[in-house]
């Protein structure tokens, strides 16, 4: 179910993403931090995310790593400077895909305040370190072909479901 809330969280189909998650949780004793961090992302792309206590409570009980700085950044209790100086510690082998991780979440924080300029920024870096293998590399992607994409007309419903619509008159079936 995990992998199946990353995909549907790149699709922009955030209520499933969040189903999928929870899903998750409730098969696990103790679900992975990662899996609550993109949870809370999604859970804010549909205006219900954690209450800050709760997160906050939660993110406390962590371990220092990493995931334990995104929890942090995501309550406000570190901000964008320390996440990335935060991302260059630890294990050298490591701190691509930490700035990768870290500019995803700055980037969909932003894109959360609307600040599209400021959020395409930030997850143009995470997608050019090219870390195919990382989620927040394909949820930046994902999140960056939203962002790019021209306004579309959507057609009436019917166009999609034609026996929404009555049978045109003469018309033989």
């Amino acid at each position: 179910y995990y992998r199946r809330g990353v995909v549907h969280q790149a699709m922009g189909q955030d209520e499933q993403a969040v189903a999928d998650y929870e899903t998750v949780e409730r098969l696990e004793r103790k679900p992975s931090s990662d899996l609550l961090l993109l949870r809370e992302v999604s859970q804010r792309k549909l205006h219900r995310g954690t209450a800050f206590a709760d997160l906050a409570r939660t993110v406390a009980g962590w371990p220092e790593g990493w995931d334990k700085s995104i929890g942090l950044y995501l309550i406000e209790a570190i901000d964008e400077p320390a996440l990335l100086a935060r991302a260059k510690t630890g294990n050298p082998a490591g701190v691509m895909g930490r700035e990768c991780s870290a500019h995803y979440f700055i980037g969909v924080t932003k894109l959360l305040a609307e600040n599209k300029d400021a959020a395409r920024a930030s997850l143009e870096q995470c997608v050019s370190s090219g870390l195919i293998t990382l989620n927040e590399f394909t949820l930046a992607k994902a999140e960056l072909a939203r962002l790019t994409a021209p306004p579309c007309f959507l057609p009436p419903p019917h166009v999609f479901h034609p026996f929404l619509v009555p049978w045109p008159a003469g018309r033989d079936g």
